[in-house]
């Protein structure tokens, strides 16, 4: 097979007329500047009055990203000019100015430097933390970022100054810094002394807003605790309070009110119970209720870390000075024996919900029986099953602070029941 194509001959590349572009622009402008670009092109003068006003496309390359602007050629020459709007970001700017018609390219390309402004305030500024221990080590860190009016970091050669002062109040102390990372930092180390620390930033003639931190106590000093006495009958019912010396830092400062703080009691079958609180006026304080029983109570605090002396608070049973009339009932199955009337030392009812204590010993028993049974309407009920009972002597006592009653009985193998033997 044969195939035979035919074709035209290919068209020749376009010829273009040689011209030359100048782009006339400053090496530096500042932020913000109204400036007039001129781009002048030559040629031959056939080529130039034959391009009499055809575009000319300047692009400004820089960290804004890219901006096209274009331009009549008149005379020979395109002028830019470059509004506030244009120029207001810093930095390095390329222009490139490019004209390309059916007959005629040409392009060139410029750098100009757009520099930033004096510092216009209020400055951008932070500090932190917010709260630093008057040990004279800890420090606040003070940060400050100059700008012009549009932003712009300020040149690197500014002179600033940190205007601060610490408590005690007095002469405000000036560090001067030089801007020479865009950020400017200044560590302000903490006195001895509690406080509100205020500072400030100065560049040129703008100034920054109050910055401030406090000064705190830092780990307490040695304390101790305290109780109007040291030894207290047992009620149950009654509160007394327990009172912390006044707490201070190893610098004398004392805790800021609503510092939190624990104490921790320690009854006397070593149960420990942790009762939180805060400071007031230097001083931690907790009302303790009064055992229902005798024995030793320790009380410590717990603030930071630091633990108090302990405090130990005696609490004893008043003396026996009432008997309680303990009775037996026998019932079908069990022996229910009533304790009362109980009265207080105010000769009133026991209250409802009061521990009475009973105690059932006897020859048949290894070791006594202990019950705990809550008062009712000024009496405690105590029943035993009869089953449980071995035939012999027992004898029961109840007690409630310093009242006792006592009430001996004998338990038949007939399962009855003899008082007073």
């Amino acid at each position: 097979m044969l195939l035979i194509a035919c074709t035209s001959e290919a068209p020749e590349p376009p010829s273009y007329d040689p011209i030359s572009l100048t782009l006339t622009a400053p090496e530096t402008i500042m932020a913000g500047d109204h400036v007039r670009l001129t781009v002048i092109a030559t040629s031959s003068a056939d080529t130039v009055n034959r391009l009499e006003g055809q575009a000319v496309r300047l692009t400004m390359l820089g960290s804004f990203g890219l901006r096209f602007l274009s331009a009549p050629l008149e005379q020979g020459q395109a002028n830019f000019d470059l509004l506030t709007g244009l120029t207001q970001q810093a930095g390095w700017v390329t222009l490139i100015a490019q004209f390309e018609t059916d007959l005629s390219l040409g392009q060139t390309t410029v750098n100009m430097e757009i520099l930033p402004n004096e510092a216009s305030g209020p400055l951008l500024t932070a500090i932190g933390p917010k709260t630093v221990p008057a040990d004279g080590v800890s420090q606040a860190m003070l940060v400050a970022l100059p700008q012009d009016q549009f932003g712009n970091p300020v040149q690197a050669d500014s002179s600033l100054g940190i205007i601060y002062f610490q408590p005690p109040q007095g002469q405000p102390q000036t560090i001067r810094l030089t801007h020479s990372h865009r950020l400017v930092w200044a560590h302000i180390t903490s006195t001895h002394q509690i406080g509100l620390n205020l500072a400030g930033v100065t560049v040129d003639q703008s100034h920054s807003s109050e910055q401030s931190f406090m000064t705190v106590p830092h780990q307490p000093a040695p304390f101790e605790l305290s109780a109007p006495q040291s030894t207290y009958p047992i009620h149950g019912k009654q509160l007394l309070e327990i009172t912390s010396s006044l707490i201070r830092d190893s610098h004398g400062n004392l805790v800021l009110d609503g510092s939190y703080l624990q104490f921790l009691v320690t009854d006397h079958q070593g149960t420990q119970r942790h009762i939180p609180a805060h400071t007031i006026d230097g001083r931690g304080r907790v009302s303790l209720q009064t055992p229902p029983e005798p024995g030793l109570v320790t009380v410590q605090a717990l603030m930071q870390g630091r633990l108090s002396q302990p405090l130990v608070i005696t609490f004893t049973a008043p003396p026996a000075t009432k008997t309680i009339p303990l009775q037996v009932e026998k019932t079908s199955d069990s022996l229910r024996f009533t304790a009362g009337p109980i009265l207080g030392t105010l000769q009133q009812l026991l209250a409802d919900g009061q521990p009475i204590q009973f105690v059932l010993d006897g020859e048949v028993l290894i070791v006594p029986q202990r019950f705990s049974v809550a008062a009712k309407n000024g009496e405690a009920i105590l029943e035993l099953r009869q089953v449980n009972l071995e035939p012999g002597t027992y004898r029961l006592t109840v007690s409630s602070g310093g009242e006792q009653g006592q009430l001996s009985f004998v338990w038949t193998d007939d399962q009855q029941i003899l008082l007073g033997l």
